[in-house]
């Protein structure tokens, strides 16, 4: 399978962009979490915006 530049670049943008909506899942998951099990609550929106 041949791959050519502008394709990569897609490929890239979008690896990049499901890693950074997944990273984002899982901080606000633990923060979720901790914030539950101890007491400071730490606002988790528009981390990545």
């Amino acid at each position: 399978m041949k791959f050519n530049s502008s394709s990569l670049a897609r490929i890239s943008f979008y690896n990049a962009k499901s890693n950074q909506l997944l990273t984002k899942k899982i901080l606000i998951l633990i923060f979720n979490t901790s914030a539950n099990s101890s007491a400071p609550i730490i606002k988790t929106t528009n981390i990545f915006e």
